[in-house]
């Protein structure tokens, strides 16, 4: 029968440089700046470095290494939907 209080695991980390066409290991901070998130809409999610709105993730865009909502996007890039509505004439949707 096995005896847990004998069980004894080792664990023994050693860096190696990466090899030729390998990524290296995460270095740096990997959490992000809480003044720089809000549970303001529900959920939690990115603050608009432009207007300071409480955004979701999913509605967030990056520019420029921060996060930006829609209307602060359009102001500061000129862009505009890629698609826009429009009339198709002979189908029958009913």
């Amino acid at each position: 029968m096995f005896d847990a209080r004998c069980f004894q695991l080792k664990w023994v980390f050693v860096y190696t440089p990466p090899r030729k066409g390998e990524m290296s290991p995460i270095q740096g901070t990997i959490m992000p700046d809480p003044s720089k998130l809000s549970t303001a809409s529900g959920q939690l999610g990115p603050v608009c470095a432009i207007t300071g709105k409480a955004l979701k993730f999913s509605e967030a865009i990056v520019l420029d290494g921060t996060y930006v909502c829609w209307e602060a996007y359009v102001e500061a890039t000129g862009a505009s939907a890629s698609t826009d509505g429009k009339e198709v004439g002979g189908l029958k949707l009913g």
